[in-house]
């Protein structure tokens, strides 16, 4: 698949069309983030979709949508304002009109790189940095679009892969187009953030391009 076709791409814009009310939409108290109600309608509107979430489930959970919002708010695509003593999430008229004139393949590596580069994943994800290759380096040993059995950590199941801690960043390389997951269909419920959910993991012909570049220049914190 072509980088310009990427759902990525449609899942970013439909992201952007949500908030872009001429009200904003409104965040919570504390964190200053998207109601799960919104995060859930969002969800169900997007190609890679976040597994056994529910009116219960924080934004870290929503790994996708949760580097979309970290994303717009570094690139200055939407803005957070307090109206009336709440505070409420803007669509930036101006940077999305700039970001509409790139191409496909503009917008996908402005995507990559503003969340790979510049926001901080201390913030977005409880991760301080990335450091857990092994992951990508053995599935990059793999032929493309061969599936292959991930062992979990809490999840006893053995296999080839030792999965990493960075769950959050697998899925959304997941939606870049990097690699494929499938599911375990005997996990009932999210698990832990500790915990690998997926049974099984395939490498794709544009991660065998992009990965072994990206994993290796994440800035350190």
């Amino acid at each position: 698949m072509f980088i310009a076709e990427q759902p990525i791409l449609q899942d970013f814009q439909t992201f952007l069309d949500y908030f872009d009310t001429e009200k904003g939409i409104e965040l919570t108290k504390t964190k200053r983030v998207p109601k799960t109600t919104d995060l859930l309608k969002l969800n169900e509107q997007f190609h890679f979709k976040a597994p056994h979430v529910n009116n219960k489930s924080q934004i870290r959970l929503f790994s996708l949508l949760n580097a979309f919002f970290h994303i717009s708010k570094v690139s200055e695509l939407t803005q957070i304002r307090k109206e009336k003593g709440k505070f409420h999430l803007f669509i930036n008229p101006e940077k999305v009109a700039q970001l509409q004139t790139f191409s496909a393949e503009e917008q996908y590596f402005f995507l990559l790189e503003s969340f790979w580069s510049y926001i901080d994943w201390d913030e977005a994800y409880d991760i301080r940095a990335f450091w857990d290759k092994d992951f990508y380096k053995q599935l990059l040993k793999q032929a493309e679009g061969k599936w292959v059995p991930v062992e979990g950590r809490d999840i006893k199941r053995k296999g080839k892969l030792t999965p990493p801690m960075e769950i959050p960043v697998v899925e959304v390389f997941a939606a870049f187009g990097f690699l494929e997951l499938m599911w375990d269909d005997t996990v009932e419920k999210r698990p832990n953030k500790y915990s690998f959910p997926y049974k099984l993991a395939a490498i794709t012909a544009l991660g065998k391009v992009m990965l072994p570049i990206i994993i290796d220049q994440r800035p350190p914190y």
